[in-house]
């Protein structure tokens, strides 16, 4: 049985073990190891990155934590966290644009949060994930939403004004 490894924009822990998947830590789906890739970005030049696409290959379903705060699916395949990282110049420059920014937590886990509390993560292999954007979106159009959602929050607070 493969080893699995999971958090959305989390990097990907190479281990001597047989193929690895990651998951989100907030119980959505990220990216299997090798290579199952999801959307790729269309034509945003700036980031060419796919979105990570995670499911156990035998349930169909996305890891969470058990009552033991470990990563299972539903047939009970364990998963390990992944850990994201920081972007090149150009996708720093391009979310800080969408009001993301940098952080990192205790545990070295990488990721950018945005408006709204949402989180992108960027991984080692050339994928992405966010805990919010829809599963059929890719991150030009989720960055172009969340350009939306944030002009209609100040057009809304200018007419209150």
């Amino acid at each position: 049985m493969p080893i699995q490894t999971g958090h959305p924009a989390r990097t990907r822990l190479e281990l001597a073990v047989p193929p690895v998947v990651c998951a989100s830590r907030f119980g959505g789906p990220a990216a299997f190891v090798p290579a199952m890739h999801g959307r790729g970005l269309g034509d945003n030049s700036e980031m060419n990155r796919t979105r990570s696409a995670s499911e156990c290959a035998t349930c169909k379903q996305a890891p969470k934590e058990d009552e033991s705060g470990r990563l299972t699916c539903a047939c009970g395949t364990p998963w390990v966290r992944c850990w994201g990282v920081k972007g090149t110049p150009e996708e720093e420059a391009l979310l800080e644009q969408n009001a993301f920014r940098v952080t990192q937590d205790v545990q070295g886990d990488v990721y950018y949060v945005g408006p709204y509390g949402h989180i992108i993560h960027l991984y080692a292999r050339g994928e992405w994930n966010s805990d919010k954007a829809p599963r059929e979106q890719s991150l030009d159009d989720y960055l172009a939403s969340m350009r939306e959602k944030r002009a209609a929050l100040a057009a809304a607070l200018a007419e209150r004004s």
